[in-house]
């Protein structure tokens, strides 16, 4: 029978890329052997301007790019590429943030502090340009193509690259390339390999589990009734977990279903995501559950939810950020 506490465990962290190393800590129980698969990666020298070897590479959305300077100053739109920079010994060379990272205090005491970018959208150009940067990290939606060229409108010469980091399916690949451009590839590659034996660790969890035992999950985001689907990063974490998406033929990545769908499609578990946005709260530096406990109990108690499995089970969770 599929243990369903362990899809909570594994989608809880897989939430962020960065912080699979929890998994550890919920699959094996051996935190000595956490210490030993990850250490910090060495300080290195960065290549003089002078020596600089002009290095390209194809970013998510298919734009070359091609970094002809040392990279020193970075605007980072999102805090999924905030994670990886940090995790490459790259977050010196940050110097604006867009909202998703100022409002992690916690979880980017320092990075927080940095000047915001706001959305990091076409409406706040002049807020990153006025960072001088020399790149600047976008994710690979709609509106960041649009901001994309914009910038480039105005500053021709400024590196953007756009990638997420925080889907599953295409992490690994992401962070190769983004440590091929700032020089940090022995540091992607210890920290890839961590991460690959983390998803390891999970298929080996998941492999002798059977299709019809593995759970229908719903997943819903701060705004209410809003879900994930192919396309968005809430629908891959789902499958790595071992669940499966109620929503995964739907033909938008983050669709706006109703009550009576998600009733009449009965999810074994239901995860509501917080932490932003109007469920501001939650995450690493709570001190209360008491907010966490009410939204739970407001999700249950939703006209004729008594009906689904999930409630019926108290299979509820969340919010996890």
């Amino acid at each position: 029978m599929f243990k369903k506490n362990l899809f909570y465990k594994i989608i809880t962290v897989l939430t962020v890329p960065a912080t699979l190393l929890i998994l550890y800590t919920y699959v094996l129980g051996n935190n000595a052997a956490i210490s030993a698969s990850y250490s910090k990666p060495e300080t290195r020298s960065e290549q003089s301007t002078s020596t600089f070897t002009p290095v390209s590479i194809t970013d998510s959305v298919g734009n070359k790019v091609t970094v002809k300077k040392q990279i020193k100053r970075i605007v980072v739109s999102y805090y999924g590429c905030a994670e990886v920079l940090r995790s490459l010994s790259c977050a010196e060379k940050i110097v604006g943030v867009g909202e998703t990272i100022t409002d992690r205090h916690f979880y980017f005491p320092k990075l927080s502090a940095l000047p915001s970018t706001g959305k990091t959208t076409v409406n706040e150009i002049e807020r990153i340009l006025k960072l001088n940067p020399d790149t600047v990290i976008l994710r690979t939606q709609t509106g960041d193509i649009e901001t994309r060229n914009r910038l480039l409108s105005v500053s021709p010469n400024l590196n953007i690259i756009q990638m997420d980091f925080y889907k599953t399916e295409s992490h690994i690949s992401e962070v190769a390339r983004i440590a091929k451009l700032l020089n940090r590839t022995k540091e992607a590659e210890t920290y890839l390999n961590f991460y690959k034996n983390v998803l390891k660790t999970i298929s080996s969890k998941l492999k002798n589990i059977p299709d019809a035992q593995r759970p229908r999950v719903y997943l819903e985001s701060t705004q209410n009734f809003k879900t994930g689907a192919p396309g968005s990063s809430w629908h891959g974490k789902i499958l790595t977990a071992g669940g499966k998406n109620i929503y995964a033929n739907e033909p938008v990545p983050l669709p706006i279903v109703t009550s009576e769908n998600i009733i009449s499609k009965n999810p074994d578990i239901i995860v509501k995501v917080g932490g932003w946005g109007i469920d501001d709260f939650g995450g690493y530096g709570v001190d209360s559950y008491s907010q966490m406990k009410h939204m739970k109990e407001k999700m249950m108690n939703r006209p004729a939810w008594d009906n689904i499995q999930a409630v019926k089970e108290n299979r509820v969770w969340g919010p996890i950020q």
